[in-house]
């Protein structure tokens, strides 16, 4: 009987265990490819599987894409319809200017593509005489509510944060794209319509009939980004790789329209939860720089309760976080050209534009709602001079936002990457970090693919590939959707698609979570490791959530604690 029930045990376990392996833990939390097995661009003579691929959007997923497919067709084709300028992003008329937290993974990333990268960028940045390299580890403090910080790691990890302006890191990735890839081209100052992607049903042995995208009509644009009439050329293309941004989704309207004429299939998700960015660069005062170059805009002021952290301890980066129910937050960071970059954001609330003449004032009125944070902002402005150097006009950000291009089903040849499937609310800055890790899931699975379909390299994007590259992309947005967005349903005001309708209600749990998260890390140098990766998306990120050792001995501590206590209270109550 014993042996009978541990068989059916058995017959049961094994497949449900196979089921949350293959179709919940491989693609929801361990999806992400280690920088240990990202390979060069550089590396070998990979064989070619097509003639020419066309990506739209020139900045971070555009660009990373292109590295990527560098190896595989003869020909890569970056089209914006912005001007490159060196030190500017390719997307300063539409978010380049506004704050750009980068994670040191994307900074990874490019190293393992282009070797030489990062030693580039900080050659680079030696320009300035503000020091742009912090420690995430003891030199940020987080200021998540009631002035919950992050604490010191006890040295667990050693990654610097980078903090260079979007176009400085730009402008090295562009320059060496340009100087060491070859088959890569850039055509900037053109447009890109929906009525210039041109498609065409063709057979297939595969997959019977089949969509494709033909070719791209690109148009002049002139220095004041409008198209010029006449001044359009046509290119044929084997691959058109969508990197346009958010919102661009509209592009493909040919494309849907050639498959289903009648019914939208490009559905969203959507949380309609306006975020506000004011941008003011500052340059500090000659007193401020210690002999490291650096300006330590903060100390700690008092005996904490963070492990490691002792009175006058220096922090390098304040940010006061966008949370629920706060409906402001203050980011100050290093920057480039010798200043300062101050962030003001807020939730669904437009703000006066902060003037040169009062900037200081200004700013202490927007902190004037937060005690902490005013005082903070009070002792902070003193290291910086009166008048700033620069004040970028008032940008809103519509939400977070997930495009279904999984739903795309029979249509080869055509991909989309970064924030043109999915833009998140910038508030722990994953969305560049998402981008680049797209990429590099597309080069693992054009591999995997090569190696088992090399007879026929040409059949490499065709329409399940397509489709199946989409859907696992769909699926690793999940975490950091959760993430960034969860917040955002927890204010009245929201609104959202009614296919968000479970998350809303579970919105308040995934906020007394984060909560916890962050308390813990307030406290714990272990904690604070493990939040900290998860924030800043290194390798595993995903996986922390399963590490019951965190989550239950530092995060979920008292609860477990008391769970215990009413456990065995009853299991010796039954004794009885």
């Amino acid at each position: 009987m014993v042996l009978l029930t541990i068989s059916l045990l058995l017959i049961i376990l094994a497949p449900l265990s196979w089921f949350i392996y293959d179709k919940l833990y491989k693609p929801y939390l361990d999806c992400q490819v280690p920088i240990e097995q990202i390979d060069s661009v550089l590396n070998g003579n990979q064989k070619k599987i097509g003639e020419t691929a066309i990506i739209i959007g020139g900045s971070f997923s555009g660009l990373t894409t292109a590295m990527v497919l560098s190896k595989y067709y003869e020909k890569v084709l970056i089209i914006d319809r912005s001007k490159i300028i060196p030190d500017e992003s390719i997307a300063k008329n539409r978010q380049g200017e506004q704050a750009h937290v980068i994670a040191y993974r994307s900074m990874l990333v490019w190293e393992k593509l282009l070797p030489g990268f990062l030693d580039e960028l900080k050659e680079y940045l030696k320009r300035n005489k503000l020091n742009q390299i912090v420690y995430p580890a003891s030199q940020i403090k987080y200021n998540y509510k009631n002035g919950l910080g992050v604490s010191d790691h006890l040295d667990m990890r050693k990654n610097p944060m980078i903090m260079a302006s979007r176009g400085q890191i730009e402008t090295i990735l562009r320059d060496k794209v340009k100087r060491e890839l070859k088959n890569v081209e850039f055509i900037d100052g053109y447009a890109v319509s929906s009525s210039g992607i041109k498609v065409e049903t063709v057979s297939d042995n595969l997959n019977g009939k089949v969509t494709r995208v033909k070719s791209v009509t690109i148009t002049k644009v002139d220095s004041n980004e409008q198209d010029q009439a006449g001044n359009s050329k046509t290119i044929e293309c084997n691959l058109l790789v969508n990197c346009a941004g958010a919102n661009s989704s509209n592009l493909m309207k040919n494309l849907e329209n050639e498959i289903s004429p009648k019914k939208k299939i490009l559905t969203k998700s959507f949380i309609d939860c306006k975020i506000g960015y004011q941008t003011i660069f500052m340059e500090p005062k000659d007193s401020s720089y210690d002999s490291e170059g650096k300006v330590a805009i903060y100390r700690e002021e008092k005996e904490s309760e963070q492990e490691n952290r002792k009175l006058n301890d220096p922090y390098y980066i304040v940010y006061y976080l966008l949370c629920y129910p706060s409906r402001k937050g203050i980011l100050f960071m290093p920057y480039s050209d010798n200043t300062f970059l101050i962030l003001l954001t807020t939730y669904n609330e437009k703000i006066n534009s902060v003037e040169y003449e009062n900037a200081k004032e200004q700013i202490m009125e927007f902190c004037s709602s937060n005690p902490k944070m005013e005082r903070d902002a009070k002792n902070m402005l003193e290291k910086f001079k009166d008048i700033p150097t620069k004040i970028v006009p008032f940008f809103e950000k519509s939400g977070s936002e997930y495009i279904h291009y999984e739903d795309l089903k029979g249509v080869r040849d055509f991909i989309a990457v970064g924030d043109s499937c999915g833009s998140l609310n910038p508030i722990y800055g994953q969305g560049v970090t998402m981008a680049v890790d797209s990429a590099v899931l597309l080069d693992e699975m054009i591999k995997n693919e090569l190696s088992k379909n090399d007879s026929s390299p040409q059949q490499v994007f065709k329409a399940s590939f397509c489709q199946e590259f989409q859907s696992r992309i769909c699926k690793s947005y999940l975490v950091p959707w959760l993430l960034c967005s969860s917040t955002d349903m927890r204010f009245d005001f929201a609104k959202y698609t009614d296919n968000l309708s479970m998350q809303k209600l579970i919105a308040p749990i995934l906020g007394w979570a984060t909560d916890k998260m962050f308390m813990s890390a307030n406290v714990s140098s272990v904690s604070s490791f493990h939040l900290m990766k998860l924030l800043l998306m290194e390798d595993g990120f995903r996986k922390e959530l399963l590490n019951l050792r965190w989550l239950f001995g530092y995060v979920l501590r008292k609860e477990a604690m008391i769970a215990t206590f009413l456990s065995l209270s009853v299991y010796i109550a039954t004794l009885f």
